[in-house]
């Protein structure tokens, strides 16, 4: 969707700050957000669609003051509440004042440390040969959806060219909302940087992005 937190290629956050060797967790607090949140994954008889749409939605306000790990757990709050697995005034509580909704149980350690590595395989699965073959000019279609998407803005309406060909993997646009996995071929596409910044870009620069083929045309 189109939203504050698509801030790539934009150039008014100037350089990346990073920590070498920064710890994952700057707090307890962050870790047990981490583990909240795939326990509603693999909790028995829950089904909750959304991950990425909800921490998307946030207000943009909100999202820009929050570190990552606060969008998780007002995410995972809002995304709850919504699904009406807790009320507003548990989550004040800060405990249940009700049995289980939906007849949900909680997973075993053993079944959350099964599920957290279980690797879903996506390959393999394309009903359909790749429409593009390395090499191939295409043109990232100029999309605007109100729902969770892969494709960035700033790449939106240009054209690349097909750099590799990365398999074929579940389609995020519909499965976050469980409309199916639409399982369709990645390619990695390289951009040149003045196709995407204009002639102030050098020339001598180039961006490989990962798309699935239902974000492209030919070019």
């Amino acid at each position: 969707m189109n939203g504050v937190h698509d801030c790539g290629g934009m150039q008014c956050y100037g350089p990346i700050q990073y920590t070498p060797s920064e710890p994952p967790f700057h707090a307890t607090w962050e870790a047990r957000v981490l583990a909240m949140t795939f326990g509603t994954w693999y909790a028995h008889n829950v089904g909750i669609p959304t991950f990425r749409a909800d921490i998307e939605a946030l207000p943009p306000v909100d999202y820009l003051r929050m570190s990552y790990w606060e969008r998780w757990f007002a995410s995972l709050i809002n995304r709850l509440v919504a699904n009406k697995y807790v009320t507003s005034h548990e989550v004040e509580l800060g405990h249940s004042e009700r049995p289980p909704t939906h007849d949900a149980s909680p997973a075993s350690p053993t079944e959350l440390l099964a599920g957290l590595f279980h690797q879903r395989d996506g390959a393999n699965k394309a009903t359909e040969p790749a429409r593009f073959r390395l090499g191939a000019r295409v043109r990232a279609k100029d999309m605007n959806p109100v729902t969770h998407t892969r494709l960035p803005r700033f790449v939106r309406g240009k054209v690349g060219t097909i750099a590799a060909q990365r398999g074929t993997y579940d389609f995020e646009d519909t499965d976050e909302y469980n409309q199916g996995a639409n399982p369709n071929p990645v390619y990695s596409v390289r951009f040149a940087a003045r196709e995407l910044w204009g002639e102030q870009a050098s020339p001598k620069d180039f961006i490989y992005l990962d798309l699935w083929e239902k974000y492209l045309e030919p070019g």
